[in-house]
Parts: structure tokens; sequence; C-alpha cells
């Protein structure tokens, strides 16, 4: 998670919560512990060590799921959107999804109810 306030930090607290209750083995990950030599290790490694590169660094997850609480029109908190960036794009060149499942706000959220 990628948080300034403390939201996203909230949230990926209870969406760990819910998956572990389902059998999900979670680890809750601040993104600013990624931040650093070992990513920068990451991203500048050649195609046929990527793969090996970002599993030790994700821990040998098989499922991420980046969770950013947003500012303004969708920004991601500055201190974070590097990490997420630098993830997004190694996901990228690793052929492997790495959209948006959904953008939302607090105010769709509320509209919607």
């Amino acid at each position: 998670y990628v948080t300034g306030s403390g939201t996203a930090e909230m949230f990926g607290k209870v969406m760990a919560a819910e998956a572990r209750s389902k059998g999900f083995d979670v680890t809750l990950i601040d993104a600013h512990t990624l931040a650093g030599p070992a990513l920068d290790a990451v991203a500048s490694a050649n195609a046929d060590a990527l793969p090996a590169a970002l599993d030790r660094l994700l821990g040998g997850c098989r499922t991420l799921v980046m969770l950013a609480a947003t500012h303004g029109e969708g920004d991601a908190p500055e201190s974070g959107a590097a990490v997420l960036a630098t993830l997004e794009s190694l996901l990228k060149r690793l052929g492997r999804s790495a959209s948006p499942l959904q953008k939302q706000s607090a105010d769709d959220d509320e509209a919607r109810r």
C-alpha cells in the first residue's frame, strides 16, 4: 500500500483480514519498504534475470494488489507513486497485467449508497 494519511493502510488491513478469512496467505507491505537499492536493482535487471529478481523482491507472491489512497485527480501520494509506477512497469515488462481493476473515490461510494 501507499498512503499519505493512513487511509490505504487501513483499507489494506481490512482487505488482508478478509483474504486471510478466505484462506489466502497475505503479506501487507508498505510500498516505502520496497523503495531504494533493492527496487532499483530489479528495475535494471535484464530480461532473463527480471523474473527471479522480482520474485525475490516480492517474496514469491503470486498475486500483487497495489493499493493507494489518492488525492486530487486520482494521484497517488508522491511518497509512493514512484514505487507503484516502477512495479507497474516491471509487471508490464514481464507481460503481466498491471491495470487498475477499478478507480473510485470515497465520494463515488457515497453516491452509490
